[in-house]
């Protein structure tokens, strides 16, 4: 469980089968240099103008590392942080 949300970084991309349109990996390392993986559900990422195809990547990941994208990670997988927030 990580204390909270130091920097997020995307790292891999899949679709298809089980991951219907697609995830993203994203690695989310907090203040301790502790990282977890989290995935991101490629439609979501759509809705918000973040991103066009299931491997692009840079939008998001600079949405995610701010306070409104880590918000949302704090919300969706509130389970994996410490410190709710």
């Amino acid at each position: 469980m990580l204390k909270d949300i130091a920097k997020v970084e995307g790292v891999a991309s899949a679709k298809g089968g089980m991951f219907g349109e697609g995830v993203q990996e994203y690695r989310v390392t907090d203040s301790e240099n502790r990282s977890i993986h989290l995935y991101v559900p490629v439609n979501f990422l759509k809705e918000k103008g973040l991103t066009k195809r299931y491997d692009f990547m840079k939008k998001a990941e600079e949405w995610l590392n701010t306070e409104e994208g880590k918000q949302y990670l704090y919300q969706t997988h509130e389970s994996k942080f410490e410190v709710k927030k």
